[in-house]
């Protein structure tokens, strides 16, 4: 059944050459889209980058395209189900460079975790 929500929406996200199928459940679904997609994208990236691989960060968020159709800014704090149609199959998330501040926040964080 292509609509049926028992089991929570799925579709597909892009970015940086990786690609994800996410599933989010009602509870999921109404968190911030921030929250309940890119972050967890965001972390999963990270986890497989390389060594001196570029780091993405929610912050860097640049564009958000779902099926193809740009999605505005305002909308990224909203909870995901009003970003992400329950028909969508694909969302792109383009990422540009990362607020300084962030970057030096990063820097420290990963010196902390070198074992």
């Amino acid at each position: 059944a292509a609509a049926d929500m028992s089991d929570g929406q799925r579709f597909r996200v892009c970015a940086e050459g990786l690609e994800l199928t996410i599933t989010l459940d009602d509870k999921w679904s109404a968190r911030p889209f921030a929250q309940a997609v890119v972050a967890p994208f965001v972390k999963k990236y990270n986890s497989r980058a390389a060594e001196g691989q570029r780091q993405l960060c929610v912050e860097a968020l640049k564009t958000v395209l779902v099926d193809g159709s740009e999605v505005a800014r305002t909308v990224i704090p909203l909870p995901s189900s009003s970003v992400v149609p329950l028909s969508a199959a694909r969302v792109d998330l383009v990422f540009g460079e990362p607020p300084p501040t962030q970057m030096k926040l990063r820097v420290s964080a990963a010196d902390v975790s070198i074992k």
